[in-house]
């Protein structure tokens, strides 16, 4: 809930087309600041974040939302 009180880790992301290398979609991921140490380890991850924080933390994640929307990229 990004209402909740406290700080967000935000995680921009840029996926490419593989064949050509143009851009086909962006994410955005709010993180709660209770989990920013794991920063370091996004870079070039191409798998969903919640096991790395399930794995460093010991926790179990029991809701991610997500949204979607579509607009043409440059």
């Amino acid at each position: 809930d990004l209402d909740a009180p406290g700080d967000w880790l935000i995680v921009a992301g840029l996926r490419l087309d593989p064949r050509e290398g143009t851009a086909i979609c962006t994410s955005t991921v709010y993180i709660a600041g209770a989990y920013a140490a794991i920063a370091p380890e996004l870079r070039g991850r191409r798998s969903a974040i919640y096991p790395l924080i399930e794995e460093r933390f010991g926790v179990q994640v029991a809701d991610v939302e997500q949204e979607f929307s579509a607009c043409p990229l440059p």
